[in-house]
């Protein structure tokens, strides 16, 4: 398990050993060290800054985005 709020309810350990599992938690994750997550940090900035509504304006400003930093 990881640090997702809803895996920390006092109810969800009992329900694991209820069936006689255990939990192994995952190391702590930060995203800064993720360079995926750095990538698509950005790419959501640059839609906040059109702000598109209609599905076609989304695929084009996702388009212009990935080309964007593709460089």
């Amino acid at each position: 398990m990881d640090n997702l709020p809803a895996q920390k309810l006092a109810s969800i350990l009992p329900m694991i050993e209820s069936v006689a599992a255990s939990i192994i938690w995952l190391s702590p994750y930060s995203p800064y060290f993720n360079p995926i997550e750095m990538w698509w940090s950005q790419l959501k900035s640059f839609l906040r800054r059109f702000a598109p509504k209609a599905p076609a304006m989304i695929d084009r400003s996702v388009a212009v985005g990935l080309n964007k930093h593709e460089s």
